[in-house]
């Protein structure tokens, strides 16, 4: 995969179209803001145990706060919710658009709510709703399994979205998993790295208070993920 081919021309279509693509990305990034802030985040709690102490401190404390069990309730269903339909929907949106921008096809602010239209609403929603609730056991199994299973399921959205564009056939949940999870397979080390060749900007956008993030960061990094998906594609013959 030509990680510079990809990164130079997410750069050359973002800054063709600057302040468009900032604006969405600003409206993903407020309404994950909120939903977060009004106590929806499903992250792990005591993960700082791990860094600071070691796996046998964080393992204690999880222990000691019933983290590892599962526990199903309607406060945990109603934050599951809550993640999906607003986060995760608004999510899904922008990787249309980034897709769409990275391939040179129209887009619009439109494009940010189509995983709510009627024929594809329940689709997406198991899809992005499997996702989050593989994640969240991987990291519950420790952060490598996580990492791996984030890694494996991360073209869930991308392939949702082509499967709606015309390009490919309709996804159920399962399928959807299992279409990411196979077309992942050799190249989770690859987006990794992909991932990590971001991080001096990751870096630069928390040393600026996510001044940066706003106006460069997070927009160039979404549609590098997003031509990242087309490039995958089209190496496996999707």
């Amino acid at each position: 995969m030509d990680r510079v081919k990809i990164k130079t021309r997410a750069k050359s279509v973002f800054f063709a179209d600057y302040w468009r693509l900032v604006g969405l990305t600003v409206i993903v990034t407020v309404m994950a803001a909120i939903v977060m802030g009004a106590g929806t985040d499903l992250s792990i709690p005591y993960f700082g145990e791990l860094f600071r102490h070691g796996p046998a401190a964080w393992l204690k404390a999880a222990k000691h706060s019933g983290m590892l069990s599962i526990r199903i309730d309607s406060s945990s269903l109603i934050r599951m919710a809550v993640c999906v339909f607003v986060i995760d929907f608004f999510a899904l949106g922008h990787a249309k658009i980034c897709l769409a921008a990275y391939r040179g096809e129209s887009y619009s602010s439109k494009d940010l709510i189509f995983a709510y239209s009627e024929n594809r609403f329940w689709r997406t929603a198991g899809a992005m709703a499997l996702r989050r609730v593989f994640i969240t056991l991987g990291l519950i199994l420790f952060v490598v399994p996580g990492v791996i299973v984030a890694l494996g399921l991360s073209q869930v959205p991308y392939l949702l979205v082509r499967s709606d564009d015309g390009t490919g056939i309709k996804l159920s949940p399962m399928v959807a998993i299992r279409a990411s999870w196979k077309v992942m397979q050799g190249h989770k080390w690859e987006l990794f790295v992909f991932w990590l060749s971001f991080l001096g900007w990751h870096l630069l956008n928390a040393i600026t208070c996510g001044i940066l993030g706003v106006f460069f960061v997070n927009p160039y990094f979404k549609l590098a993920l997003a031509g990242y998906h087309d490039a995958l594609c089209e190496k496996a013959g999707v």
